[in-house]
């Protein structure tokens, strides 16, 4: 039976020695794959606001960065949070099917080899 061995890249992308612990080489693993949601959060932020400001020409999407814009009483924000995101469940679910060919990867298939870390 063949072996591979695969270097998994840690934090900073350093190379994990394949002979380190599970523990080590789980740290190094947690640590990609965080990177990587992180990079997929950041993108379809961006791609979300680019959207919105081809439909609004001039919008400030500095101001627009800060977040919500609520009222001051803690219950009467919840409440308006909870109201926006529920208008914004369709609209945002239909939005994010536009991206996520391009953030979400493909199932594996059947076919497909080992992963190379």
């Amino acid at each position: 039976m063949e072996r591979r061995l695969y270097r998994l890249r840690g934090p900073g992308g350093r190379g994990v020695d394949p002979g380190s612990s599970l523990r080590s080489r789980l740290t190094a693993l947690s640590s990609r794959v965080r990177e990587q949601l992180r990079g997929a959060l950041h993108m379809g932020v961006k791609r979300a606001l680019a959207v919105v400001s081809s439909h609004y020409t001039g919008i400030d999407l500095v101001a627009v960065s800060d977040g919500y814009v609520l009222a001051e009483d803690d219950k009467e924000a919840e409440k308006e949070v909870m109201k926006l995101e529920e208008v914004a469940e369709a609209p945002g679910t239909a939005l994010a099917s536009l991206f996520e060919e391009e953030v979400v990867p493909p199932t594996p298939s059947a076919n497909a080899g080992d992963p190379e870390f």
